[in-house]
């Protein structure tokens, strides 16, 4: 911070004067700015990210710098240009400017950014110094949707519910509750606060505030059982993959066997491998579950991630008479992750089949429906930065959502495995948030929101973005987003954002 600064104030001249290109000084304290300064110039210039906020968004907080006159653009570069500038806003002429005809505010942190009251007289944004330029971030293949124009994240709603956990798949019953499976947690007063792999809670709320978290049953699939299923090369480690409310009233989650540091393939180590998954039911609410209601290798190779796709309280506002399956892959070699998949595959079931494996169909390229799934084809792709999507069916906008995740190393903006980037450098990486729309689960999908990075309380990369449907809106245009955070992060929990979708 104040080295930054300090040297962001010695080179302010130096770089004001860059623009009218290479410069020389006469005098030895001249000459050795210009020698301190250029190269620095031109590593701030090809390793500074800057995100712009979202006009609904503005950033509050002390300003260190205040420059009048200018341009956004300008704005933008001056930040880029200043090490110690975390954060900017511009404001355009207008009464509250506050210097002159426009202003440029630089601050030394970057804080949340809260509802913007002034409209696009204010724009505001971070820069990210060292890191990677936008161009170097991995692009999602996807134009740009013309039905949903944007979405705005209401961070003053943004609530901790305090309770931890990595994983948060969302199901909204038959009779009216709402639900979610925990994972990787530990609780106060549960068996001197160990490690529970996956657990089952009932949630209150709405779709503004989380009331409250019960757990109702700690551990669904007993650690015997775990370590029979599993076996040593997962350490006894399970995760829920999807779980859905059946219109029939059962409960159904994907239970699976991970893997947690993979290098099967070695041009991309470190990634969290789903080696097996199977079903399990419940006929009350989750207070009990069938453990064995499927085979224990119901799913393997390119279906391991079992994404089911909810649409509406107990699939009540599906389009038709299928329940889709997405499932995020990988390619080299045919397998699925956590994180860092290349595509998804899709597939489709009738509810009242879905413990019959042989009842699943899968959708070719040439969009026939196979029942080997071998003749699968990719319906989505992002290499190495597709997530285990939570898709799910906006009934009201009458759109599949894709909510993908994907991590890269902040200062080179290439993909990376979670949990290799933190064992090397025992920091997480930087995340991407992208949001797709399509009127079918198969696309074609177009691009509504890309926000990178993307992190929660104290700077931790986020992921697996769910959008629980008890709490949309009838008009589908407030919904409730939750995520989580690792590791070290008071955002590794239940955490729930308001997310406001913006339609022409």
């Amino acid at each position: 911070g104040f080295c930054a600064r300090l040297v962001g104030w010695l080179c302010a001249p130096t770089f004001a004067r860059m623009g009218d290109g290479p410069i020389r000084s006469t005098t030895l304290q001249g000459a050795m700015l210009v020698a301190l300064c250029t190269p620095l110039h031109a590593a701030l210039e090809t390793n500074c990210s800057v995100a712009l906020d979202d006009v609904e968004l503005e950033r509050p907080g002390t300003d260190y710098m205040r420059v009048a006159n200018g341009t956004l653009a300008d704005c933008v570069a001056r930040c880029c240009e200043d090490p110690a500038c975390a954060a900017f806003t511009f404001s355009s002429p207008s009464p509250i400017s506050g210097c002159g005809l426009a202003c440029c505010q630089l601050k030394s942190v970057a804080p949340p950014p809260v509802r913007n009251v002034h409209g696009a007289a204010v724009r505001t944004g971070v820069a990210l110094h060292g890191v990677a330029v936008p161009g170097a971030w991995p692009v999602p293949p996807y134009p740009r949707s013309d039905f949903i124009t944007n979405i705005s994240i209401d961070w003053a709603t943004a609530q901790n519910s305090g309770v931890s956990g990595d994983t948060w798949p969302s199901a909204w019953a038959a009779d009216g509750s709402a639900y979610a499976m925990g994972c990787d947690n530990k609780q106060p007063g549960h068996a001197n606060g160990t490690m529970m792999w996956m657990n089952w809670w009932r949630v209150r709320g709405n779709a503004t505030h989380v009331d409250e978290l019960t757990l109702l049953n700690d551990s669904p699939v007993s650690n015997s059982q775990v370590r029979t299923v599993c076996g040593a090369k997962s350490g006894g480690n399970i995760k829920p993959s999807s779980v859905i409310a059946l219109p029939d009233g059962r409960l159904l989650a994907g239970v699976q066997c991970m893997e947690y540091y993979d290098s099967a393939d070695p041009s991309f180590v470190g990634r969290q491998r789903a080696l097996s998954t199977w079903l399990i039911t419940s006929t009350d609410g989750g207070k009990t579950w069938d453990t064995n209601a499927t085979d224990h290798a119901f799913f393997g190779g390119r279906l391991t991630n079992p994404m089911f796709i909810a649409a509406g309280q107990a699939q009540s506002a599906a389009p038709d008479e299928w329940l889709y399956v997405h499932f995020p892959a990988s390619s080299a070699p045919e397998t699925a992750y956590w994180d860092g998949n290349d595509y998804i595959l899709l597939g489709r079931v009738r509810p009242a089949h879905v413990l019959t494996r042989s009842a699943y169909e899968f959708r070719g390229a040439d969009g026939t429906w196979y029942g080997d799934s071998s003749m699968a084809a990719p319906v989505f792709q992002h290499r190495h930065m597709t997530g285990q999507d939570h898709t799910f069916y906006q009934p009201a906008l009458r759109r599949y959502i894709i909510p993908n995740y994907g991590f890269v190393d902040p200062h080179t903006g290439q993909p990376v495995g979670w949990h290799n980037y933190y064992k090397v450098t025992n920091t997480a990486p930087a995340g991407q948030l992208a949001l797709f729309e399509s009127q079918h689960p198969w696309g074609p999908w177009s691009l509504f929101h890309l926000e990178q990075p993307w992190n929660l309380e104290g700077g931790h990369a986020a992921y697996d973005p769910d959008f629980p449907a008890q709490w949309a809106s009838t008009d589908g245009r407030t919904l409730r987003m939750i995520s989580s955070a690792c590791c070290g992060s008071p955002g590794y929990s239940y955490h729930a954002t308001t997310v406001n979708v913006h339609c022409p």
